[in-house]
């Protein structure tokens, strides 16, 4: 469904031929960049229509007509990810051999566009991709700002942090920019008054905050409408975690089930393993430079997350991936060079049986979130009768296991009773796994997870007839890590009175 917005609003600069989008979720950095792609195809499509009428009025005019919803609009849209999903994994790589040299960089960039997320959001119209894109340019420069300081390091940082920001309002990003100033400073150790007023970090902040402005003026000129929309969500999700702290509610379920469940299930347990030995070596040994800054950004992605909402959606832990292959990486590093021929015998083995791994994770994440709805499909077709109409409660539109069918979309955190009334749909396709944040983390204050319950008992005129479960490798492991996890796609059909 955010493919479907996001290739709305950018469709409109065109239709309306303006510069301001009507949209204020996010800054508008990937609608300028999403825009484009669009005009470009229209107007190949329309060239003689252009050339003929020497205006711009024709590709508005098929922009107008253009349908938001089809295979095709994906396709520009999602081939405008690809683009930057291959640019991360670029970036990532120059990154990582800064840290680790050419092969442990080069086996760590394999890690990272190997892991299944990374490859899902490079495929997805959504705003993730970009964020990581400018995120990690972000942090290739905060490293440089710590290793030499120099001038065009703390401006080249300050612009891609803004430009970070400007995707999807990372406040997190300007305190990793601090952090890396800090560790800079400490290295220089100047005195209060030549630190205050040093100009190469006024000349970074500025250059953060002009490049921030003129990448989304608009969405800053009209700050009032993303307050109101839902900036303030995100200003609380990031900010307040900083200083709040529950003792009764830290390191307990949602940093449990991060730890233990969501994040090994990501990577692989043994990927994770190395990671979480990597972060540990790092601590041990001292290491308050570069890496201090790199551990710095893994727990406080970790905190903010787990504190807030930012929990329910696990492609979020997107930005945590980069940082668990290079500390993955660093291990196997470690035990190639101090542990004599065979911790280089050992290293190289790993090495391998991790790409392995990280290759059969396409199959884990196609069964975990594919495979169901392809046996739902293949049931429907089969079993419906012409014309039934079926709402989907899930965050993904329907695919090319639906396409056959009448399926109407909608939010899980859309559901309630007067809405099930209204679109009076014959069945209901409910994806449990998309309603575990409300289930697990928030039944207590919001209604969705109890609403659920009573659609699922019957107490809303449908009964359950079908479950689909999602099989994959490794199912019963998570599964008793956590016992309340549900990785299935429901069926329920009306009641006939």
């Amino acid at each position: 469904l955010d493919e479907l917005r996001h290739a709305e609003v950018s469709l409109s600069l065109i239709r309306e031929q303006k510069p301001a989008p009507d949209f204020y979720l996010y800054p508008h950095l990937p609608i300028y960049l999403t825009a484009p792609v669009y005009a470009g195809y229209l107007l190949a499509e329309n060239f003689g229509r252009v050339w003929e009428s020497k205006s711009l009025e024709p590709i508005a005019e098929a922009a107008r007509n253009f349908d938001e919803k089809s295979w095709q609009s994906l396709r520009l849209e999602r081939g405008l990810a690809l683009v930057f999903g291959m640019i991360c994994v670029a970036i990532f790589f120059v990154l990582a051999r800064s840290l680790l040299g050419d092969f442990f960089g080069l086996v760590s960039a394999f890690l990272f566009a190997l892991f299944p997320l990374s490859v899902s959001l490079s495929q997805l119209a959504k705003v993730d991709i970009f964020m990581m894109c400018f995120l990690l340019l972000s942090w290739r420069y905060q490293l440089e700002i710590i290793r030499t300081g120099k001038l065009r390091h703390y401006l080249l940082a300050g612009i891609f942090s803004a430009l970070c920001f400007d995707c999807k309002t990372l406040f997190f990003i300007g305190l990793s920019f601090l952090i890396a100033i800090l560790i800079r400073a400490s290295r220089e150790k100047p005195s209060s008054i030549s630190g205050i007023l040093d100009r190469r970090i006024w000349a970074g902040i500025a250059a953060m905050f002009l490049t921030g402005i003129l990448a989304s003026p608009f969405y800053f000129w009209h700050l009032g409408k993303a307050i109101e929309s839902v900036g303030w969500i995100y200003f609380s999700t990031e900010w307040v975690p900083y200083f709040h702290f529950d003792p009764h509610h830290f390191w307990t379920d949602k940093y449990y089930y991060s730890l233990m469940v969501l994040l090994p299930s990501m990577v692989s347990l043994p990927v994770w393993l190395f990671a979480v030995a990597g972060i540990i070596r790092k601590l041990i040994k001292n290491d308050y430079q570069e890496w201090f800054f790199l551990i710095f950004c893994f727990f406080c992605y970790l905190y903010i997350f787990d504190s807030t909402a930012g929990s329910d959606f696990y492609y979020l832990y997107f930005y945590l991936l980069p940082l668990i292959a290079l500390f993955s990486a660093a291990t196997l590093k470690e035990l190639f060079e101090k542990f004599g021929r065979a911790g280089k015998s050992l290293a190289l083995a790993l090495t391998g049986l991790f790409l392995v791994i990280s290759l059969n994770r396409f199959q884990f994440y196609h069964q975990l979130n594919f495979r169901s709805y392809e046996t739902a499909g293949a049931y429907l077709s089969q079993n419906l009768e012409p014309g039934s109409q079926v709402l989907l409660f899930s965050v993904h539109l329907p695919g090319p296991a639906l396409s056959q069918l009448k399926v109407e979309p909608a939010w899980p955190q859309d559901l309630s009773r007067a809405m099930i009334e209204k679109a009076n749909p014959d069945y209901i396709l409910i994806d449990r796994w998309d309603f575990a944040g409300f289930d697990k983390f928030y039944r207590d204050t919001l209604p969705v997870g109890r609403d659920l319950d009573r659609l699922m008992s019957g107490q809303w005129g449908y009964r359950l007839e079908k479950s689909f479960i999602s099989h994959y490798p490794g199912d019963s492991f998570y599964q008793a890590l956590d016992l309340e996890f549900i990785a299935e796609l429901d069926l329920l059909v009306r009641e006939k009175e």
